[in-house]
């Protein structure tokens, strides 16, 4: 289970607890153990099509991007950034903060922090998009961030923050802000 207060629980630990009793359990085995772990995870990635077009649309602008992601498990944040790039994302973004970067995960403010950080950004002056309600509009409001809701893979129900269809809104949500 994740913890109540969302501080993160490290993949290494969580093995370690499940398989600790084995005496043969090392750095090395964890690792693959790990590996192993995330290897059907990243297998059934797939990359939204419009996802390198916009983030190049809003580098062209003059606007900072970071993707802000809890992992599962508080699997390694040098795996998931292994994947961005993968997908070829990772160079199309100014920052890449996940929860085992700062020690929690969303919906607590931390990560969020990180990245305004990292930006030099303030939160009024940021727009947060995510596909969970829980984890990331909770979240983003939490730091002082404006959410969007991308309901591009299921229909949420509306609540009293922006919302869009798809990822290519957000362009017009932009001209729409005047940002």
């Amino acid at each position: 289970r994740e913890q109540s207060d969302y501080a993160v629980r490290p993949l290494t630990a969580r093995l370690q607890e499940l398989f600790g009793a084995y005496e043969l359990l090392d750095e090395a085995l964890v690792g693959a153990l790990g590996t192993a772990f995330l290897k059907p995870i990243f297998a059934m990635a797939r990359l939204d099509p419009q996802a390198v077009p916009l983030l190049e649309a809003l580098r062209e602008r003059g606007i900072k991007t970071a993707i802000v992601s809890n992992t599962p498990w508080g699997s390694p944040a040098d795996a998931w950034r292994a994947e961005l790039a993968r997908h070829g994302l990772l160079d199309k973004v100014d920052a890449a903060v996940f929860c085992m970067d700062v020690g929690w995960r969303k919906p607590h403010r931390a990560p969020f922090d990180r990245a305004l950080s990292l930006l030099d950004v303030a939160p009024a002056d940021a727009l947060f998009v995510g596909d969970d309600h829980r984890w990331d509009i909770i979240g983003a409001q939490n730091a002082g961030l404006r959410p969007v809701l991308l309901e591009s893979v299921v229909p949420k129900p509306r609540h009293d923050h922006l919302t869009i269809p798809s990822l290519a809104g957000i362009i017009a949500l932009l001209t729409e802000a005047s940002l």
